[in-house]
């Protein structure tokens, strides 16, 4: 008699490079443009604007639960203006989801929620806003593969957020600043992933 039976083939071996999963550390810098509008609760403390291009950074760090998918927290800082109307800089802190369509391909969107902290030097120091609140920033950008677990990129970057100075609330004239900040940014990327 012959034995036809055929063992059954051993499970496929799992890809461990050029794909996205496991630990996920991303740097990213670049240039923006932002603008930061202030509101003031009184005639003597009008409202103003600072904007212009700047600089951004940009620190991601966490783990994939499931291939293709990362999260984890985020740091990222923004500085722009500079200009005779003064400056201004926006700092977010909090969590992040980054997500790759294709495992294995750079193509990938994401975004963040935090708290927010920003600030506007001007001349005189007129009604500086040192502020805090809550942001957010939302992304879409593709990394190329340069070693197994390495790649590098670009990404598009937009971000907003809402922030509050209370503290000028005492004193001869209390006053609250209110501000919106918005802002575009280019930058360029590093990810271990």
């Amino acid at each position: 008699m012959i034995d036809v039976r055929v063992p059954a083939p051993a499970p496929p071996e799992q890809r461990r490079y050029h794909m996205h999963d496991g630990f996920y550390l991303r740097m990213d810098a670049g240039f923006n443009f932002a603008r930061t509008n202030v509101s003031g609760d009184g005639p003597s403390h009008p409202s103003y604007s600072v904007g212009g291009a700047g600089f951004a950074f940009d620190a991601l760090v966490g783990g994939s639960p499931s291939v293709g998918f990362a999260l984890g927290g985020a740091i990222s800082l923004q500085g722009f203006g500079y200009g005779s109307d003064g400056s201004a800089g926006l700092g977010l802190l909090g969590v992040f989801v980054d997500g790759f369509p294709m495992a294995n391909d750079g193509l990938h969107l994401g975004g963040s929620l935090g708290f927010a902290s920003s600030r506007t030097s001007r001349p005189g120091g007129v009604d500086e806003l040192r502020g805090r609140g809550f942001g957010g920033s939302a992304w879409l950008g593709y990394d190329w593969w340069v070693a197994d677990e390495w790649s590098m990129g670009s990404l598009v970057r937009v971000s907003g957020a809402g922030t509050q100075d209370r503290s000028h609330d005492s004193g001869p004239d209390p006053y609250k600043l209110s501000s919106g900040t918005y802002e575009v940014a280019i930058l360029f990327s590093v990810l271990y992933h």
